[in-house]
């Protein structure tokens, strides 16, 4: 059976690998649970994920300007290889689900915001623009994601 060492880097420095500062390595599950509880404010990243670039946290993407996405529209953005639609709701409120809808597979960003949705311009299916549930079908949902605007730009996190 093949050990898996595990490498403790502190979670403020996750942002930006480059800055990260090995804590420990752990062989067994004992020494990393032991490390975790003793350290409290470490995580644990798998030499695996590293070298698949897998890591749990992650970073705001600058996606836009305000002014690109009109009041009651979406665009959609390629984010880290991922097809994210980002809305504007009402010219201040901004929000960022999966681009592709659960039903049939229609662009999301391509869809209307209406009354706290947004409707897929395929078939209409309606999702909740504030954790992409779907109205239409309650077994349907697709992700979302933090949005934050920052001086006009709109940034995701993903």
């Amino acid at each position: 059976m093949q050990r898996e060492n595990h490498l403790f880097i502190d979670v403020a420095q996750l942002g930006n690998l480059t800055y990260g500062v090995q804590k420990k390595h752990c062989n067994t599950p004992r020494e990393t649970e032991f490390s975790r509880k003793k350290l409290g404010f470490y995580c644990i990243i798998s030499e695996h994920d590293l070298r698949r670039k897998e890591i749990v946290m992650s970073s705001y993407e600058t996606v836009a300007k305000t002014s690109d996405i009109r009041e009651g529209r979406g665009k959609a953005f390629t984010v880290n290889g991922k097809r994210i639609a980002v809305f504007n709701v009402d010219n201040e409120n901004f929000y960022a689900l999966d681009n592709t809808c659960a039903h049939a597979r229609g662009p999301l960003g391509r869809g209307r915001v209406r009354n706290g949705a947004v409707v897929c311009p395929v078939h209409s299916y309606a999702y909740d623009i504030t954790n992409g549930r779907c109205y239409t079908d309650e077994r349907l949902r697709v992700r979302c994601y933090e949005v934050i605007v920052e001086d006009d730009e709109i940034k995701v996190k993903c």
